[in-house]
């Protein structure tokens, strides 16, 4: 999915690599951080640290100094790295808009969210819904700038959270002209009132169905 290249140059404009000397490699780290945790979510430091001395010899660490590696400039480079997935996730999806479909705007904000099931041993820190469910799980809300290829942010909240809890955080981001883009699980009247005064513009969807005719509410003509 990623150029192992761009990894390595985004790992250290983060900083996260700053020797070359380095045993860990920022495309060791994202592999360690991604597939190995999704297929272990309970994996601990040492298993991190087994597997990436099997894969690479070179890059044997101890668990504390992988530890340490888990630090504000690692949080950096990862936000670079998810931005980096989102943009590839997205430009398909672009191209196939018909020209000029999106000029009248100065951007377009897309916001969605998602859940993801965590270790029940988490459940004290980020709340699931129970039952069935995951005791623990996190919501990650995303607010991205379509048009010029920009993540704006990336919000962390227990899986129980609303996404209509979500509703007015986007303001501190909207320009005049804007474009606000997202399904009807954030929709609140006091939120199109505030995206009217910012002089911007919103589209609703149906829940979870973009392919779905949207519901066009300019609120002036409400």
């Amino acid at each position: 999915m990623f150029d192992p290249e761009h990894l390595e140059v985004l790992a250290r404009q983060n900083a996260f690599i700053q020797r070359s000397s380095s045993k860990l490699r920022g495309r060791d780290f994202v592999e360690l951080m991604t597939t190995e945790l999704i297929e272990d979510p309970a994996i601990s430091l040492e298993g991190l640290c087994a597997i990436l001395g099997e894969r690479h010899p070179q890059a044997q660490m101890t668990p504390q100094a992988l530890h340490q590696r888990l630090n504000p400039s690692a949080v950096s480079y990862w936000q670079d790295v998810f931005a980096l997935a989102l943009r590839q996730q997205l430009e398909p999806v672009c191209e196939r808009l018909p020209l000029g479909v999106l000029a009248p705007f100065a951007r377009v904000l897309l916001e969605d969210s998602t859940q993801c099931r965590l270790h029940a041993k988490l459940a004290e820190d980020c709340k699931g819904s129970g039952g069935s469910a995951s005791t623990s799980a996190f919501k990650l809300d995303v607010i991205d700038d379509v048009i010029h290829q920009s993540l704006v942010e990336v919000h962390l909240s227990d899986g129980t959270a609303a996404d209509q809890g979500r509703a007015l955080a986007i303001m501190a981001h909207l320009r005049p002209d804007d474009l606000v883009l997202r399904d009807l699980g954030y929709l609140s009247l006091e939120s199109l009132r505030q995206i009217e005064t910012h002089g911007a513009w919103y589209l609703a969807f149906p829940y979870d169905d973009f392919s779905l005719y949207p519901y066009r509410f300019p609120v002036h003509t409400l």
